[in-house]
Order: C-alpha cells, then sequence, then structure tokens
C-alpha cells in the first residue's frame, strides 16, 4: 500500500467503551469513532490545556461513529448534540480521548 498525503485525513478507529452496570460491573462495548487526524501542533495546544483540552480536541476530531445505538439493532446516527450528552459522561470521554491519542501518534489500538 503507498503512502498518500493529503491535507485532511479520516479514519475510522475502533474505542472500547467501559459503560458501568448493575452489581459493580463494567460492560465494554465496542464501537467505531470516525476521527480527523489532528496535526502536532494542535494536538500539543489540546493536551496543554488539560482536561478541557480533551474535550475540545475530541469536538474538533470525533465526526462520526459505527456502533453506537439508541436500543439493540437501532442504530444511532452522529449528531453533534447526542455527542455533547457523551462527552458529559466520563467513561465516554476518557474512552474516545485514549482512541484519539492512538490514533495520531499510530499506536495498536486496545482491545
Amino acid at each position: 500500500m503507498s503512502f498518500v498525503v493529503s491535507d485532511r485525513d479520516e479514519v475510522f478507529w475502533p474505542a472500547v467503551i467501559p459503560k458501568p452496570a448493575d452489581g459493580g460491573k463494567i460492560v465494554r462495548h465496542k464501537i467505531q469513532l470516525r476521527f480527523v487526524v489532528l496535526e502536532q501542533p494542535d494536538l500539543d495546544k489540546y493536551i496543554d490545556m488539560g482536561r478541557g483540552g480533551q474535550i475540545e480536541a475530541l469536538r474538533e476530531a470525533v465526526t462520526g461513529w459505527k456502533g453506537v445505538e439508541r436500543a439493540k439493532d437501532d442504530p444511532l446516527p452522529f449528531s453533534d448534540e447526542v455527542f455533547e450528552k457523551l462527552l458529559r459522561k466520563p467513561y465516554f470521554r476518557q474512552a474516545a480521548w485514549e482512541a484519539l491519542i492512538e490514533c495520531v501518534v499510530g499506536a495498536a489500538p486496545k482491545n
């Protein structure tokens, strides 16, 4: 496969969302997030901003998803409104951030 240079790279990348469940359990949901691959100066800026920078980076980078559902077998289309609600969930925000970092630095995804 050739290395292709483009002005804007977008990719689907795996993320594992560890959602709390009854009985002290964590259910791991595997989804795909569509990321704009941030460039280093942008990533550095968001990292320097701390936790608020994580949220801003995700707002810029995430443009879609696969595997997010309203109910079983009822896909939930990506929207800014739903994404903002999910960013308020610490378990979602942290998992999305970790996936974004893996993506932009070229690390192998976690299972």
